[in-house]
């Protein structure tokens, strides 16, 4: 976890801040949250390239934000963020995903939906990498569960079952402590395993 905290530790050895909790909010782009759409989706937002903001704008229908002051350039915005949020979230709530989808793509505008497990499974490029594989478990027959990541070329790593059950090697580690099948039975029963 250490490693996906990135500024924070450049921001406390050079600054002394110590950043408190921001929820979904991003600390360093605005606007940089999760929106609403009017399909009850999310979508994940980080925009701070005035570029890529220009664009954002342009693909809402909101260009006034470009020439508004207060959102003129990244720090302004992160610092009119709360202003700059609502107007924003406005106009995604007024899309369904597959308009607000359409309108970045058109604009070249990063995004990401925020998924349900349904929408994980059913996503085309998740499909395509085989992020789900299926393997089978002693209990429940065939799971569909995560795959390796990453996975390399070379050694792609893989899923071969789901899990031994519990107790399912019992006898083979405590025979390697030394314990026999007839003790086994007893902590068995007693229900110590």
């Amino acid at each position: 976890m250490l490693r996906v905290l990135d500024f924070l530790a450049i921001e406390y050895d050079q600054l002394g801040v110590v950043r408190g909790h921001s929820g979904n909010r991003s600390q360093y782009a605005a606007p940089g949250d999760v929106y609403p759409t009017r399909d009850g989706k999310w979508a994940s937002l980080a925009i701070s390239a005035q570029s890529i903001y220009e664009r954002f704008c342009a693909a809402l229908e909101l260009d006034w934000l470009v020439s508004d002051p207060r959102f003129a350039n990244n720090p302004a915005r992160v610092r009119n963020r709360e202003a700059l949020d609502a107007v924003v979230s406005a106009a995604i709530r007024k899309l369904s995903m597959a308009e607000l989808r359409e309108r970045l793509d058109a604009h070249e505008v990063g995004f990401s939906p925020i998924y349900d497990i349904s929408e994980v499974f059913t996503d085309p490029h998740l499909r395509a990498r085989e992020a789900i594989v299926s393997v089978p478990d002693g209990e429940l027959g065939e799971v569909r569960m995560q795959a390796v990541v990453p996975r390399f070329s070379s050694t792609p790593g893989s899923v071969n079952h789901a899990g031994p059950s519990l107790g399912e090697h019992n006898s083979e580690v405590y025979g390697e402590l030394g314990l026999a099948a007839s003790d086994l039975e007893r902590l068995r029963a007693a229900g110590v395993i």
